[in-house]
């Protein structure tokens, strides 16, 4: 079950609550060779863009995230 579909430039983000669906993610790879999906699965946080989320009893929370290869 589709929850959520956003896009920002060129990120997009997901939240899908059916299970794991390495098929899915493995036929939209296919549909456009120039761009990889990525699936990262979490019970509990993501990195999105600039942030991290965090579910806390059923609240999304935020903070900010750098990549460790950012030099600030």
């Amino acid at each position: 079950m589709l929850l959520e579909w956003d896009k920002f430039h060129d990120s997009i983000i997901d939240f899908w609550m059916a299970g794991l669906d390495v098929y899915f993610m493995n036929f939209i790879n296919q549909l456009y060779p120039t761009i990889k999906f990525e699936l990262v699965v979490s019970d509990s946080e993501l990195n999105v863009l600039d942030l991290t989320l965090h579910l806390v009893d059923g609240f999304i929370h935020t903070e900010v995230y750098s990549k460790p290869s950012d030099s600030h």
